[in-house]
Formats: structure tokens, C-alpha cells, sequence
């Protein structure tokens, strides 16, 4: 498994492949799906994005939802949130025209180990329970992730709870000192933006500094009749200045040279 807190492991694996949404979205491989975390191992990803949110019993479920109110409807036909269920009532659930059901956390990160993928975590919602971030904590390291496992979430909360298992975002604020030349060592830390509106001066003052540099390149970024050749051409500049990694839809898997 790739070890995120060692530069030389990065750069001897970069790019970094980390699938988004938690994997390749297939006829029966929903978005945050297991058998979707599995594919992502087959495409050759080193990594898979988890959404994560908090179930009534307030355990950690994977799914993503229509600007993050939690419904059901869209993915799986229940018009009610998410926080409704408690996570046995949601592992019951099937997405619409698959076998897939709603997955918890915790089969993830064992299918992830097993599959010797790293995690990128995307914990959802606001006022998040102690609770639920000690689960994620203890899941983190039951399954052996403190060196492969980023979040994407920088609240307080969040960060109290899982400091020592997952490597962090640098901030906006820090993001400026670094492009001012006023940041000190960021390493263990890490710069997550859009493809497009990252440049080589960016990754060379990030790289100064320690710190290591994902791209993402999703389809909601790009125009709908232009998607493949524009984000073909973001990937060949960003590689051309040594971008670390893209989180990416699987549409834009074969734009990755080099990699089968």
C-alpha cells in the first residue's frame, strides 16, 4: 500500500490514481458501491475517495448525495435523509437497479486493505458526533491506514479526532503563505485544487516545502461537449510539471499515460 507520508514512496508511484466517489461507476458498481472499490482495484487506481456520512446510530456509511442533504431518493428511491436509518436499516438498502446496498465504512476499509488500496476520506455533514469521528479513528487503524489515508475535511472536530491517522489539505491561508514564500515545512501535508487552475509554480513552491500536490480532475468541471480534450490537456500540463496525483472520474482513466 502507498505510504503518503514518505516523499520518495510518492514519487516513485506518481501519479497517484485515486478513483473519486469511491471507485469506477459500472452497471451494477454505484458510486461508494464495495463491488465499485473492487473495480477501482482492477483499473489499476492506488486509491479510492470514500464519501462518508453519519447513519442515526451515528456508524459511518458511504454515500453521496445531491449537495450533501443525505436523501435517498435520486441514488435508491426512499425519499428520506440518510440520518433517518440506523446502519443495519441502511445496509438494507439496495441503489436503484443493482445488487449494490448501502455500505458501511468499516467493509470498506477491510475490502480496501485486502486490496492494498489507500483512502481518501470525505467525511459529509455539520455537527458531527464524537462519537462518529472516534469510529472512523478506531476503523482507521484497526485496518492499518495511518500511512495511506487522507480527508478532504479540515474542521476542528475532524481534525482533534484524526490528526495522527490521516494526512491533511493545506488550507487557504496556508496556501498563500506557500505561494508568498512564508511557509515553513509542510511535510505530511498535502495541496488539493482543480486541474485546471493549477500551475507549475504552485507544485514547485508546494514541493519546496514538503508538502505533495493532487489534482482533481472530475466531470463537473468541464463543459459537457468538451469533458475529454480539456482535461486531457490539463492531465499533459499537470504531469509535465510534476503533478503528484489526480483524483479522477473513471471517463478520464485512459487519458493517463503510462498507466494500463
Amino acid at each position: 500500500m502507498l505510504n503518503l507520508r514518505d516523499l520518495q514512496s510518492i514519487n516513485e508511484r506518481k501519479p497517484i490514481l485515486i478513483a473519486h466517489r469511491g471507485g469506477v461507476i459500472a452497471s451494477d458498481a454505484p458510486e461508494n458501491s464495495l463491488e465499485a472499490i473492487r473495480l477501482a482495484s482492477q483499473r489499476g487506481y492506488d486509491m479510492v475517495e470514500l464519501d462518508i456520512m453519519e447513519a442515526k446510530d451515528h456508524v459511518p456509511v458511504l454515500f453521496h448525495s445531491l449537495r450533501g442533504t443525505g436523501n435517498l431518493y435520486v441514488d435508491c428511491g426512499i425519499n428520506q435523509s440518510l440520518g433517518e436509518f440506523t446502519s443495519q436499516e441502511l445496509s438494507r438498502i439496495m441503489y436503484r437497479l443493482s445488487t449494490q446496498r448501502i455500505a458501511r465504512l468499516s467493509e470498506a476499509l477491510e475490502l480496501c486493505a485486502e486490496l492494498e488500496l489507500g483512502v481518501m476520506l470525505d467525511i459529509k455533514g455539520k455537527n458531527l458526533s464524537e462519537t462518529f469521528l472516534g469510529l472512523i479513528a478506531a476503523m482507521l487503524e484497526e485496518n492499518g491506514f495511518k500511512t495511506s489515508a487522507l480527508t478532504l475535511n479540515t474542521a476542528p472536530a475532524v481534525k482533534e479526532k484524526l490528526e495522527a491517522l490521516v494526512i491533511f489539505p493545506l488550507r487557504e491561508e496556508e496556501t498563500n503563505r506557500v505561494l508568498h514564500g512564508k511557509a515553513g515545512d509542510l511535510g505530511e501535508r498535502y495541496y488539493f485544487g482543480w486541474g485546471s487552475r493549477i500551475d507549475e509554480v504552485l507544485i514547485r513552491r508546494m514541493h519546496e516545502c514538503g508538502a505533495f500536490v493532487i489534482a482533481a480532475i472530475n466531470f463537473f468541471h468541464y463543459p459537457r461537449h468538451a469533458r475529454l480534450p480539456l482535461a486531457g490537456r490539463d492531465m499533459e500540463r499537470l504531469l509535465a510539471v510534476g503533478v503528484d496525483g489526480f483524483q479522477l472520474d473513471d471517463e478520464f482513466r485512459e487519458l493517463v499515460p503510462g498507466r494500463p
